[in-house]
């Protein structure tokens, strides 16, 4: 009677460590897939940066959005829009983002990454990089860029 009762302990400590680890590598993957939906959704803003999208930065962005600029300036949604809305004449710079680092907070996401700028001007080639920090939260049941920092990255 002993042993059966030993078997069966055993088995359910196997079963509940089973649950335990499964329940967990669960968790873990649903977190890499909404890092890498965040992921994307810093990576589309950016393009519309580069692309003076405004309607898709328009959709990107929380209603009470607002970044801080590379030069330090505090710019509302409707400020950034309207700097979007003038079209870039110049050349567009290739853009290639490094370097991120991801945290989930409850309902926000934090994530930082490394914007790598190569430009081309006549025979000129110009590189320069920033560091951007990105909040995300949600707006109307989807998930929006709410805020953005910009710094430059100062070469060494």
């Amino acid at each position: 009677m002993r042993k059966n009762h030993r078997k069966t302990s055993l088995l359910i400590v196997l079963a509940a460590l089973t649950l335990y680890l499964g329940f967990f590598s669960y968790v873990a993957h649903a977190q890499t897939n909404t890092g890498e939906q965040a992921k994307s959704l810093v990576e589309q803003h950016v393009k519309a940066q580069l692309a003076f999208d405004v309607d898709a930065l328009n959709q990107l962005t929380h209603s009470r959005y607002f970044e801080v600029s590379p030069a330090g300036e505090f710019d509302a949604k409707e400020k950034m829009l309207s700097f979007y809305a003038k079209k870039g004449n110049g050349p567009v710079p290739e853009l290639q983002t490094t370097d991120w680092q991801v945290r989930e907070l409850l309902t926000t996401t934090i994530i930082s990454t490394r914007l790598n700028y190569k430009m081309q001007l006549g025979e000129q080639s110009r590189q320069f990089a920033m560091r951007a920090t990105y909040v995300l939260c949600q707006e109307d049941a989807k998930v929006k860029i709410c805020s953005a920092q910009y710094t430059p990255i100062r070469e060494r």
